[in-house]
C-alpha cells in the first residue's frame, strides 16, 4: 500500500526504495508493484470497468471502517476482503 501511494505522488522506484531503506525492498519488486499501479489506473480509466457504484456507499466505506478499525490491536484476528464482503452482503 505504501509503494502504490508513493508511486501515485510521482515517486519513482529508485525514490521510494530511498525513502524506506528500513523495509529491504528489492528494486525489481517496487518496479512491478508500479508497473502494476500505472495497469490498475489504466483498467479502470476504460468505459465500464471497476466496481459498481453501489459498492462505494457511504454506508458501506463507513462500515468496512468499522470492521477495520475493530480488528486494530489483534495481529492474528483481521477479516480478509472476502469476509468483509460477506458480512456486508456486497460483491468483492
Amino acid at each position: 500500500m505504501r509503494i502504490q501511494t508513493l508511486h501515485e505522488q510521482g515517486y519513482g522506484a529508485k525514490a521510494i526504495l530511498t525513502a524506506y531503506p528500513q523495509n529491504c525492498w528489492k528494486l525489481s519488486t517496487v518496479k512491478n508493484t508500479c508497473m502494476h499501479v500505472d495497469h490498475q489506473a489504466q483498467q479502470l480509466n476504460k468505459a465500464g470497468s471497476g466496481r459498481l457504484k453501489s459498492a462505494h456507499s457511504d454506508t458501506n466505506i463507513t462500515h468496512v471502517e468499522e470492521l477495520i478499525c475493530s480488528q486494530e490491536g489483534q495481529s492474528s484476528q483481521h477479516f480478509s476482503t472476502h469476509e468483509i464482503a460477506a458480512k456486508l452482503d456486497t460483491s468483492d
